[in-house]
């Protein structure tokens, strides 16, 4: 299909676009249309294409997804969106896909606070996740980016480093309406104190979220720690 045939994300757009992504990022699979996934461990690591209200453009955002809390879906955890150099969002217009992606393939490798594509150091992750913490839209969701590395941290035998970040959360985060989505600080402080304590019970939710989300056909990378 032309450059001047496509104008607005369709499906049969959407398809070409993610395929056209796809190749270049040959450590991802597409998940669903304008979503592309691994696996490294118990972390999804992709990139999401985001459109637009109009379909007409569309929004390249590397994430990450743990998949040792339960959850319906994919989550868009760590979002960070393709950027220009002076710092603002890149949208791109679907007409010019064929003439823009490969160097927004390019810089979103760049820009990207983990790889996509390899093996990966969990201490790589808990330090992109920390940087992220420090972002505007990341002290927002500051409970549940540091209950992420909490569990793990657990999982990964690193129960020390665990109880060490916990007492960190808990000190730093004084504004108790962060814990909200854990049902309150002493719900959050009980599920973090389970999860280190009972690391088998985690894995059980990562097999089990692996299968509920359909992730377990994806590239899979090792975590090494």
């Amino acid at each position: 299909m032309s450059s001047r045939q496509m104008r607005k994300l369709t499906k049969t757009v959407e398809t070409i676009i993610t395929e056209d992504w796809r190749k270049q990022l040959n450590g991802l699979a597409a998940y669903h249309p304008r979503h592309l996934l691994r696996r490294v461990g118990p972390m999804l690591i992709g990139v999401c294409l985001n459109r637009d209200s109009g379909g007409e453009k569309y929004l390249p955002c590397f994430h990450v997804h743990f998949l040792g809390m339960e959850f319906p879906c994919v989550s868009l955890t760590m979002c960070t969106e393709l950027r220009t150099p002076k710092g603002a969002a890149d949208f791109i217009q679907v007409q010019m896909h064929h003439q823009r992606y490969l160097d927004a393939v390019s810089r979103l490798i760049q820009q990207a606070p983990l790889p996509l594509k390899g093996p990966i150091h969990l201490d790589q992750i808990i330090e992109a996740y920390r940087q992220y913490a420090a972002t505007p839209m990341g002290q927002l969701q500051a409970a549940l980016l540091y209950g992420n590395c909490i569990i793990l941290l657990a999982i990964c035998e690193r129960q020390s480093a665990a109880r060490r970040l916990l007492d960190e959360t808990l000190e730093s985060l004084s504004d108790r309406q962060e814990f909200q989505s854990f049902g309150g600080c002493a719900e959050f402080q009980h599920k973090m104190k389970a999860a280190i304590e009972n690391p088998d019970n985690i894995k059980q939710t990562v097999h089990a979220q692996i299968q509920s989300l359909a992730v377990d056909k994806l590239p899979a990378d090792p975590l090494i720690y």
